[in-house]
């Protein structure tokens, strides 16, 4: 598997903020689904400029359809992309491209592949203190405070192709049954 890396957006908008040592280590892996926009065409041609130029709703990644994976943001930089605050600074963002408004559009199977790859042989490496998986929704409702929760990566991504790879590749993990979406890796 091949990551590109775009610096048009990095350069256009924000490049992300500094990871120092006082933040502690990259933890968790947030996946999220674009919800109909969020190309990487959409995102250069400034889609959410107004945040991306605070680091609000930028991500790391950014896999395509056709499973083409795109480095948007370095993740050694934070930026903010689940509306977490600060817990964001100890996490790593990666979209899934989603033509439906609602995320419910099925994901390709393209997709799910790089996804894999990109968790679990290219991160987990780089960071080996990554002890979580978890959608968007599901860090957005540890965070709400009683706001609407959003359905993210949505009704269209399939989670047993996350937990098959790991059970495939006998990764050991604690699934909490009350969520559709979590995961913590046991190392």
């Amino acid at each position: 598997m091949e990551i590109k890396k775009d610096t048009i957006i990095r350069s256009k908008f924000h490049k992300g903020k500094s990871r120092t040592a006082w933040l502690g280590k990259v933890k968790e892996i947030v996946v999220h689904g674009t919800g109909g926009a969020g190309t990487l065409n959409w995102v250069r041609s400034g889609g959410r400029a107004r945040e991306y130029y605070k680091a609000v709703a930028l991500f790391h990644y950014l896999i395509q359809r056709d499973g083409t994976i795109w480095e948007i943001i370095d993740p050694d930089r934070w930026v903010y992309h689940s509306c977490r605050g600060s817990k964001d600074k100890n996490a790593i963002g990666i979209e899934m491209v989603n033509t439906a408004y609602d995320n419910s559009d099925e994901y390709t199977e393209e997709q799910y592949e790089s996804l894999n790859w990109l968790m679990f042989e290219y991160l987990m490496n780089r960071y080996p203190d990554i002890k979580v998986i978890m959608s968007h929704k599901r860090a957005w409702q540890k965070n709400s405070r009683g706001r609407r929760w959003k359905e993210c990566p949505g009704p269209g991504f399939d989670w047993r192709k996350i937990e098959d790879y790991m059970k495939f590749h006998n990764i050991k993990y604690q699934h909490d049954d009350r969520y559709e979406s979590y995961w913590g890796l046991e190392k």
